[in-house]
């Protein structure tokens, strides 16, 4: 399962990244620091699942999963 990290934080998404590679079956695809990055990524690429933060600058996860076409699974990611 191939999957995309989204999230204009650093920390998290090395975090991401790190659990994500203790698991046998995911397969990471990319990183993109804002929504509109995940956006043009996937016009081009086919992921099976998406780690989305909702809060970000420009656009949110939730502005990017109403604008996509074909929707992969989600997890969204938030912070308090």
């Amino acid at each position: 399962m191939k999957y995309l990290i989204v999230d204009d934080n650093p920390m998290a998404r090395a975090v991401l990244r790190q659990l994500g590679s203790g698991i046998e079956d995911l397969t990471l695809a990319g990183e993109c620091v804002s929504a509109l990055e995940a956006f043009n990524f996937l016009q081009k690429e086919k992921v099976d699942l998406l780690l989305l933060d909702v809060e970000m600058p420009e656009m949110s996860g939730i502005e990017l999963l109403q604008n996509l076409p074909v929707r992969p699974l989600v997890i969204l990611i938030t912070r308090p």
